[in-house]
């Protein structure tokens, strides 16, 4: 063991009882996630007991589908919670390798098919006033695991939303219309191609699939969804 590993011990990220590896958790934080195993619906990325259920996802009856393929790593229980709000609100950047890594491992079948990595955007005020957006720094991480180019401004958020938490699916569709538009810079880089959608965590998906319609009306022929965490429909 070095010298700086005894006088400053590697802590885990929600606990911090000290722990072997850096920006990692301790064996009870780790425990405690719901990892999103496979077989999974293909498009909305919900686990299923089997192959032949996620092929008949709800999700097609209901009309969702406007993504070509959803992955999440974990369900949204409460340390998936106090991971993502850590790494969203109170600084807690140094866990996005780590994170990236998850992702990439819960999505790997999906790389080769994906030629560009975006972020979800944050509005021009909420980025001054949080410093990072947290989707960026995954689809950073991503891209140099992945490597494919990530264009962190190819979608731009013009409408200042409220936060989604705490609203309806009916208002969740309504505050998101309309917020995005396409930088024309790398619109004609995009024109037939996959884009890997990059967020924290998909609730209804109805701020996906709003960046989703914007890339496809300008020339992307997929879009995918990409996240640390997603809330069960069940």
């Amino acid at each position: 063991m070095m010298l700086l590993d005894l006088l400053f011990p590697s802590k885990c990220y929600i606990c911090h009882v000290q722990v072997s590896a850096a920006n990692t958790l301790c064996s009870t934080c780790w425990r405690q996630l719901d990892f999103i195993t496979l077989p999974v619906c293909n498009y909305c990325g919900e686990r299923a007991l089997r192959e032949d259920i996620a092929k008949n996802c709800s999700c097609r009856a209901n009309g969702e589908i406007r993504l070509k393929a959803v992955r999440s790593v974990l369900y949204f229980n409460q340390m998936a919670q106090n991971i993502v709000h850590k790494f969203k609100y109170n600084d807690g950047t140094e866990i996005q390798n780590t994170l990236a890594s998850w992702l990439a491992n819960a999505a790997d079948d999906l790389s080769t098919q994906i030629d560009f990595l975006t972020p979800v955007p944050l509005h021009v005020k909420r980025l001054k006033s949080r410093y990072y957006n947290q989707s960026a720094l995954l689809a950073n991480q991503l891209g140099k695991k992945w490597r494919k180019p990530v264009l962190r401004t190819l979608l731009i958020r013009i409408k200042d939303t409220v936060p989604q938490v705490g609203l309806s699916k009916k208002q969740r569709i309504k505050n998101i219309r309309q917020a995005f538009i396409i930088n024309r810079h790398w619109q004609p880089l995009i024109k037939g191609k996959s884009i890997a959608l990059i967020d924290d965590v998909i609730t209804t998906g109805a701020t996906a699939r709003e960046c989703a319609n914007v890339l496809l009306k300008n020339g992307a022929a997929n879009v995918f969804l990409l996240t640390i965490a997603r809330k069960s429909k069940e």
